[in-house]
């Protein structure tokens, strides 16, 4: 027997011969990773995205690098769809770690990239939940750099809207809405009612100042749109159709599970629309992930297995493919779950992933279903673990350990210890990850939630999730939430008094319903309130406790109301009505049964119901409705009585002590649109009255808006200047306890907003169309920044966006066209685009005719062809009033002419109550009128311009400067264009300045002066700053030497005489409360507490004391 022959063993190759001290030695086998051999990991690399990346990272790059010019509109939206597992998150914390790694800088001198995430869970019950999330990283990471922190607080702390000098009312609406701000903003996170519009407002201006003070874009990132709350889907598409700068929002969303009719895919194509202007940068991108290719999965499978060639693994990664087509999460839990039944095993001999089974038994060993993949990994976990992933998939947030402690069905079972453990090991899985900033556990994916969900079944879980709920009730408001969402899943305990369960439950969904009304989420509130009602109702107790089910029915009428729920509302006033003990009871359900009639535009019904239930109340009002000049007589004596005591000084009460203010309210105005206008003003009077002896609350400067435009009516401007001073002071001292929203930038607008979320449709309609009235009559603040005008060249183009004229502008004008739409609303449809028209015939150079209506939003012969002849006298009139606006500004006089013709002959053109829209006619009707210089305009003009004379002398601030223009063209003399301008100038009234100063240049050619030329420079920078960029372009075409102005050496040009001699043109200080005070015509219902905020803040208007 030879030696060399393994010791004569046959078979043996020399395994147990003696060998040299290290040869074929392995130094794998002295690793130090054992208790990690046999455990697959998976690498970190990305596969298969390279396309994605780089789109996500020229979107960065390039918003990266225009950050530091003056445009508008640095902000960018990546719409990011794809099915469940596909690798959303995955790619955009990869796309993240790049942007970082190519813009921070390792020597500090540049700020690290920052970015926030969030995500939406499925039946989440807390409003705004991935804001919350969201934001508290964003704090976390701002809080890290104390340099980073300080700048950013010095910004935040000088806002007006969220600043430490105004009262702290916007930090405590960040807070209420968003605790995990707390840390960040100080303050408290105490609950209040919270109107929609302040969060919107508050939170885009928190995230608009801590972007524009980073070094790099910043980069928000919310997960699981599909699941999002209707709340967040309001704050998500104000977010990103507004003018927030140098942020990039990604939304993901899973595309299988938004059709086209979802709440969140009528978010994008509002979004899409907003942002998809003809002219406009690209600033919103879609991005779809789809599975893997086969050969992105081969290498993966091939790295995860430690394979050099891709080939090595080709079986095994063909297999896999077919039954997760390239799905990577389920791949990798196909993996493991291969790797589990010891199908695909560690060789510890050969230290190498090993696979000796055919392609067919590969595919038997593996499941069809990714859920019950994942079930079959839990149940080969620990009893502990397994118990607290159940557990933390039944509550939405990422609890802590003590938590987890509190919630395991058995009590004292495990230590903190042992959960902690047990989370380690989870997270060694890959089932939880853990957060960087507050190093909490959350499911590292949906699926692992559900199958751990699923996990336990029957009884077992309705008793785990029993347990949880009632831990949860001694928790934080977001506990509560989750509380009452598990217990409202569940049928009532065996054990339990069925009738004590049911009335617990009542209470516990009444209380949350009243967090998710101050946290400004109206549909919670309303699936609250039903559940609650509900248990009410199967306890069989409804009114046994009469306070709670009166509180409950009450909350009930006002939310299903505001959502448009008639019917629900209906049944919940009859039963009050039928049910309540007194009058004082009944009240709320009778302001609803009134206010019900609007609507559906049935006033006069509405007249009707509300002066029984006043008469109800002890209020004299004939039931005829129509007061005599005898009964009016002896009402004014007891108004005069009442007038004798100071207003200024009434008691303020909340609307609640105070509900029959709004029935008085309502009811005038029902009277106003049935041209009851004695019916109305004796209403007013009422309200006065009993204002003197109880307080006054939020619906009373309301009437007394109506009554003073009743007075205007009568010709006693006297008399109404004091009631609207009496107004102004008492809206100021509801304002300062209001929330801090942009009311003062925009208040029509933001009324236009609240009541378009209350359902309020045609008052919302009316605020919409008196807002754009405004912008004409008045003029918003502009928004140009000086930066973006040339200093040299006139013919280089202003951003749009800095202008008053803007795609944004425009954009609000769509969404109120296709709310118009959506209501049916013909003419007041026809009405946006008609005014969305003219802000495109004076914004687009290229318009071929700017005075004629022919454009893509409203084309007047087409769109005026063939509706019905009242629809047409209704529209036909604003089109004439704007046509003549545009005719006097490109002063076209034929057309002028025209229009002149038309309006003086319409039975509306001096009996029109829109206070807005008569400014803005009467304005360029005058002006035409003595512009054209011909006889039989004189009359029309002189009697326009009394108008403007009359409030001129009682200090309005809006008519001193159109009557002194109007001066200067009827009796053109160069003091007279010189006090017009200024006049202008300290009003603010661009526009009107602009045309001011070219028709001052014009006066200057024709009387041979040879400042004409400067002085038209000076009203080419003034359109050009308005952004009526149509203007600019003919005025450069009739005189080319504007093609050369210097915007510096135009603006140094001053009037004759020098500034600091000039005299206000004002009378006496700020101009007093006048026109201002807003109308309510047939399409117009103003809350005229938001609209003052304007005229008595910006515009600082100064009032007398009636007293």
């Amino acid at each position: 027997m030879s030696d060399d022959i393994g010791f004569g063993v046959a078979g043996c190759h020399g395994t147990i011969a003696p060998q040299q001290d290290e040869a074929f030695y392995d130094d794998r086998s002295d690793a130090s990773d054992d208790e990690n051999k046999g455990r697959l990991k998976f690498p970190t690399r990305l596969y298969g995205r390279d396309k994605e990346l780089d789109a996500l990272r020229q979107i960065y790059d390039g918003l990266a690098q225009s950050s530091s010019d003056s445009d508008y509109g640095k902000s960018r939206v990546v719409l990011l769809g794809g099915y469940s597992g596909v690798g959303k998150s995955r790619l955009i914390t990869e796309f993240i770690a790049q942007a970082s790694a190519r813009h921070g800088s390792p020597d500090k001198k540049k700020e690290a990239v920052i970015s926030a995430s969030g995500k939406f869970t499925e039946r989440s019950s807390e409003p705004f939940s991935a804001f919350t999330q969201l934001l508290g990283q964003l704090a976390d990471e701002l809080m890290a750099s104390e340099e980073l922190h300080s700048k950013v607080m010095a910004k935040i702390d000088q806002s007006e809207l969220i600043g430490s000098d105004n009262d702290a009312q916007g930090r405590l609406v960040l807070t209420s809405t968003f605790p995990s701000l707390s840390p960040l903003l100080g303050g408290s996170s105490k609950s209040r009612t919270l109107g929609m519009n302040a969060i919107i407002d508050c939170t885009i201006e928190l995230l608009h100042l801590v972007a524009t003070n980073l070094d790099c874009p910043l980069i928000l990132f919310a997960d699981d749109w599909q699941w999002a709350d209707t709340a967040s889907l309001q704050l998500v598409q104000s977010l990103l159709t507004s003018q927030i700068q140098s942020v990039i929002c990604v939304c993901a969303y899973r595309s299988n599970e938004v059709p086209a009719d979802h709440s969140f895919a009528k978010v994008i194509d509002e979004v899409k629309s907003a942002r998809n202007k003809p002219g406009l940068i690209e600033t919103i991108a879609q991005i779809d992930l789809y599975s893997l290719s086969p050969e992105a999965i081969r290498h993966f499978v091939a790295d995860s297995i430690k394979r050099d060639e891709v080939e090595e693994a080709s079986d095994l990664a063909e297999v896999i493919y077919k039954k997760t087509m390239g799905n990577i999460f389920f791949t990798k839990q196909s993996l493991e779950e291969l790797v589990r039944k010891n199908v695909v095993f560690y060789d510890m001999m050969c230290f190498e992933w090993q696979y000796v089974l055919s392609k067919v038994e590969l595919t038997d060993c593996l499941s069809d279903d990714v859920v019950s993949t994942v079930k079959s990994k839990i149940a080969c976990c620990s009893g502990t673990l397994q118990d607290v992933l159940v557990v933390m998939s039944h509550i939405p947030f990422s609890p802590d350990v003590s938590t987890l402690a509190r919630l395991i069905d058995t009590a004292d079972r495990y230590t903190e210890d042992e959960i902690r453990n047990a989370l380690r090991e989870a997270a060694d899985e890959s089932m939880l990850i853990i957060s960087s900033c507050d190093k909490l556990y959350t499911f590292a994916h949906d699926r692992i939630r559900q199958a751990s969900q699923e996990f336990v079944d029957g009884e077992r879980r309705n008793k785990i999730r029993r347990r949880i709920a009632n831990v949860l009730l001694d928790g934080d408001d977001a506990s509560l939430f989750v509380a009452a969402e598990i217990l409202n899943s569940l049928p009532i305990d065996k054990a339990e008094d069925a009738t004590v369960a049911l009335m617990a439950k009542a209470t516990l969904n009444l209380r949350v319903a009243t967090i998710a009304k101050s946290r400004g989420s109206i549909e919670k509130e309303n699936e609250l309130l039903m559940e609650a009602l509900s248990s009410l109702e199967q306890s069989g107790k409804k009114w046994a406790d009469y306070n709670f089910t009166l509180d409950l029915l009450n909350a009930i009428i006002k939310c299903s109301f505001s959502l448009g729920r008639y019917e629900v509302t209906s049944k919940a006033i009859n039963e009050i009505l039928e049910r309540g003990r007194s009058l004082d009871d009944k009240i709320n359900a009778y302001l609803y049964d009134i206010d019900k009639y609007d609507p559906v535009n049935e006033y006069d019904e509405g007249v009707k119901r509300g002066v029984a239930v006043l008469r109800m109340y002890g209020f004299d009002i004939p039931t005829s409705l129509s007061p005599s000049k005898t009964f009016m007589a002896k009402e004014d004596v007891k108004l005069q009585l009442a007038l004798r005591n100071s207003y200024l000084n009434l008691q303020k009460l909340s609307d609640q002590e105070l509900p029959l203010m709004s029935v008085f309210q309502l009811v005038a105005r029902y009277c106003l649109f049935t041209n009851r206008d004695t019916l109305s003003k004796l209403i007013c009077w009422k309200a006065v009255i009993y204002a003197s002896k109880r307080g006054f609350d939020r619906a009373f400067p309301r009437l007394l808006a109506m009554l003073a435009t009743a007075l205007v009516k009568e010709g006693k401007i006297k008399r109404s200047i004091e009631v609207g001073n009496v107004c102004v002071l008492l809206t100021q001292r509801i304002i300062d306890d209001r929330e801090m929203y942009r009311s003062v930038v925009d208040p029509l607008l933001v009324c236009y907003k609240d009541l378009k979320m209350a359902g309020r449709a045609q008052p919302a309609i009316g605020a919409a169309l008196n807002y754009v009235y405004s912008f004409l009559a008045s003029g918003s603040g502009t928004l140009t920044n000086p930066s973006t005008l040339s200093s040299s060249t006139g013919t280089e183009t202003m951003n749009p966006f800095f202008s008053e004229l803007n795609p944004i502008y425009e954009s609000r004008l769509s969404c109120m066209e296709e709310y118009c739409r959506k209501g049916d609303r013909k003419a007041n449809e026809l009405l946006m685009q008609l005014f969305r028209q003219i802000s495109l015939n004076l914004r687009k150079e290229d318009c071929a005719d700017p005075t004629a209506f022919t454009g893509p939003a409203f084309d007047e012969e087409k769109d005026l062809r063939g509706i019905p002849d009242q629809m047409y006298s209704y529209v036909s009139f604003d089109v004439c009033i704007l046509r003549l606006f545009l005719a006097v500004l490109f002063w076209d006089e034929a057309l002028m002419a025209e229009m002149l013709d038309k309006l003086q002959v319409m039975p509306s053109c001096f009996n029109d109550v829109s206070t807005a829209r008569t400014h803005v006619r009467l304005t360029y009707m005058a002006l035409a009128a003595f512009g054209l210089k011909r006889k039989e305009y004189g009359k029309l003009g002189e009697k326009c311009l009394d108008y403007f004379v009359r409030l001129a002398k009682l200090g309005s601030v809006d008519s001193l400067p159109v009557k002194l223009f109007v001066l200067a063209l009827k009796k053109p003399k160069k003091t007279a264009f010189e006090q017009a301008i200024d006049a202008c100038n300290e009003a603010k009234l661009l526009q009107l300045e602009a045309l001011a100063k070219e028709r001052y240049a014009v006066f200057l050619r024709d009387n041979g002066c040879s400042k004409s030329n400067a002085f038209m420079e000076v009203a080419y920078w003034s359109y050009l700053e308005w952004g009526a960029m149509a203007k600019v372009k003919k005025m450069r075409r009739a005189h080319p030497f504007l093609a050369k102005s210097n915007k510096a050496k135009a603006n140094s040009i001053t009037l004759s005489g020098s500034n600091d001699d000039k005299k206000s043109s004002s009378t006496g200080g700020p101009p007093k409360f006048g026109t201002s005070i807003i109308s309510f015509d047939d399409y117009d219902h103003v809350d005229i507490s938001i609209n003052n905020r304007r005229s008595s803040i910006s515009k600082q208007r100064s009032v007398t004391n009636p007293s």
